[in-house]
């Protein structure tokens, strides 16, 4: 692709929350603490916004169980089990 590179920096837990904002936020689903936890976590963790989104939606799932809004405890669990998920099917490609 030539001698020219281009480099993706890892987002800032500000900006995944607002990424997430703008993506559910006109839900009311979350609890602004929830978005935070995610956020935070994940920027600390590779900073990708297609994961933050993914475990916003799996905190979503776990929620519609019980109804109500998503809480930290709510988001913690899906943030453990995308990378569960995540931590085993890498070690299946082994």
């Amino acid at each position: 692709m030539g001698n020219t590179s281009i480099k993706f920096y890892a987002y800032k837990a500000n900006e995944l929350s607002s990424i997430i904002n703008s993506r559910v936020g006109d839900l009311d689903v979350f609890e602004p603490a929830s978005i935070q936890l995610c956020a935070g976590f994940l920027s600390r963790n590779g900073g990708d916004a297609r994961k933050a989104l993914e475990v916003s939606k799996r905190a979503i799932d776990i929620r519609k169980i019980k109804n109500g809004k998503v809480t930290t405890q709510d988001m913690k669990r899906a943030v453990e089990q995308v990378d569960s998920i995540k931590a085993n099917n890498i070690l299946s490609d082994l």
